[in-house]
């Protein structure tokens, strides 16, 4: 049983505003220790902040945030942290924001997890898991139109079908299943990484899966904490499932809160210390998060369902 406590995770915080020297030192003041101006490979012109604790933050350039010119644009790439870092996070966010750092359209919040209890297998699962909800995790998070046909894109339903057929427990076999055929040195920055949920990274040697879905949010650090949670919550729940139903769940505007509340709980993210991040994650959405078709005084059950089936029916379709 692994707790999503228990998962290690790394970030990456895509931001505008500010320049990269700005943001490197905004990011020592919460960390401690020095900023160095490494500057090569010129197409990243990366500075590194070595912590007071030994561990290395990075601030490098990114060349997808076209909004603004080339000198403000930056990642902020964090070390591999664990739960108890998250409040080091939110410092470096807000400091970041203090130092004019904010965020464009085009900005986006990366989060690697990394478990060794991660197989291929519990890999499998968290496809389909995150296949089942997808609809419901892009209208959580206001993914735009552009942002799902570039830099976050539906899963592949080839990648997703090669899964079901093949069952891979060996990782050259999910190698295999990720690029259609096996790949031995895949490249990082590959067409199938630009998905929700980059799987090509678990073909690297750092073995992480990374979470693409959400906007950086730099202007609000809990807003950033609440989806590294969901990330974490993800993963714990394909490692400890078994199995994950083969119906996809649609974005239903009449319930669409309360569905992505229940999903949260079935994750575990129950009781008050969850509360905060269950507020940020359901508040694009609309519905009421207590009853699926929405409260009225004197409703009934009943009455309940007869009006879904008359004014939503669902429809899912399975694959």
């Amino acid at each position: 049983m692994v707790h999503l406590r228990e998962i290690a995770y790394g970030c990456e915080v895509e931001v505008v505003g500010a320049t990269r020297a700005q943001i490197a030192q905004a990011v020592q003041t919460v960390v401690g220790g020095t900023v160095t101006h490494v500057g090569q490979p010129a197409c990243y012109d990366p500075y590194t902040i070595q912590a007071a604790d030994g561990r290395t933050w990075s601030v490098v350039a990114d060349s997808s945030l076209h909004e603004v010119e080339p000198a403000l644009r930056a990642e902020v790439v964090s070390p591999v942290l664990g739960w108890e870092d998250l409040t080091v996070l939110q410092a470096v966010v807000r400091a970041v924001r203090a130092a004019g750092g904010t965020q464009s359209p085009s900005c986006g919040l990366h989060v690697h997890c990394s478990s060794p209890a991660l197989t291929p297998a519990a890999l499998s699962r968290l496809a389909k898991l995150v296949w089942r909800y997808e609809d419901l995790i892009y209208a959580a998070f206001g993914v735009t139109p552009a942002r799902m046909a570039h830099y976050c894109k539906p899963l592949d339903p080839a990648f997703l079908a090669r899964l079901r057929r093949r069952r891979p427990t060996t990782w050259e076999a999910l190698n295999a299943c990720v690029f259609g055929t096996y790949q031995p040195a895949p490249q990082r920055y590959c067409p199938e990484r630009y998905h929700v949920v980059n799987f090509a990274s678990v073909c690297l040697p750092r073995r992480t899966v990374e979470f693409r879905a959400y906007p950086s949010t730099v202007m609000h650090a809990g807003k950033i904490k609440a989806a590294i949670i969901l990330s974490l919550a993800l993963t714990a729940r394909a490692i400890t499932m078994r199995s994950v139903a083969s119906t996809k769940r649609p974005v239903d505007p009449i319930s669409a809160r309360f569905d992505f509340r229940v999903l949260l709980l079935a994750l575990g993210l129950l009781g008050p210390e969850y509360r905060t991040a269950r507020r940020h994650l359901i508040a694009n959405l609309p519905g009421d998060a207590a009853w699926k078709c929405g409260y009225r005084p004197g409703r009934t059950l009943t009455a309940e369902k007869t009006e879904r089936k008359a004014v939503a029916p669902t429809d899912e379709g399975g694959a």
